[in-house]
């Protein structure tokens, strides 16, 4: 009896969460500008800190150290990425005067080459048996991020250029 008491009240609750959701009036647009400027800053922290990961790996002497370094970095690159993905989101709902909707699938797929490296990345340099070659694959893995930063910083410059004649639905 009492399961079904808790299963009626949580229907009723449902029901009344889904009735106050909607006030009747239209979802604010945001400005494209700032999710611009935030994608902008959330690439700006991934880079900073992969340039600060690399040159703490080429400075350790120890592997441990190294393995540690690349736990945090991986920490903080989860971080940028999933913030940058939003912020795509939400740019990829802003739309022109004219009713075009800004195109983000570039950096979309920027983004996720980036986290396809990043992944691959942690994985080989949580695995490495010594410090010389986890300093090597660092420098190798180095080589193939700098494009897709530098491919991510355009991407948004242009959105950041093109912000002013787009509204978002967020």
């Amino acid at each position: 009896m009492s399961g079904l008491f808790a299963r009626s009240l949580l229907v009723a609750a449902s029901l009344g969460l889904i009735a106050c959701g909607s006030d009747g009036e239209e979802t604010p647009s945001a400005s494209a500008l700032e999710s611009s400027e935030d994608f902008q800053e959330a690439q700006g922290r991934l880079t900073g800190a992969a340039e600060d990961h690399t040159g703490l790996v080429m400075s350790r002497d120890v592997l441990s150290d190294v393995t540690l370094d690349e736990v945090h970095f991986h920490d903080r690159s989860v971080d940028a990425i999933a913030e940058m993905e939003w912020q795509l989101q939400i740019l990829g709902t802003c739309r022109s005067a004219s009713g075009e909707l800004l195109d983000t699938s570039g950096a979309i797929a920027a983004v996720q080459d980036l986290r396809a490296e990043l992944s691959a990345h942690q994985v080989a340099m949580i695995t490495m048996v010594d410090r010389e070659t986890a300093q090597a694959a660092e420098m190798n893995f180095h080589g193939r991020q700098v494009p897709l930063f530098e491919e991510l910083e355009a991407h948004g410059e242009n959105f950041a250029a093109l912000a002013d004649g787009y509204d978002c639905a967020f």
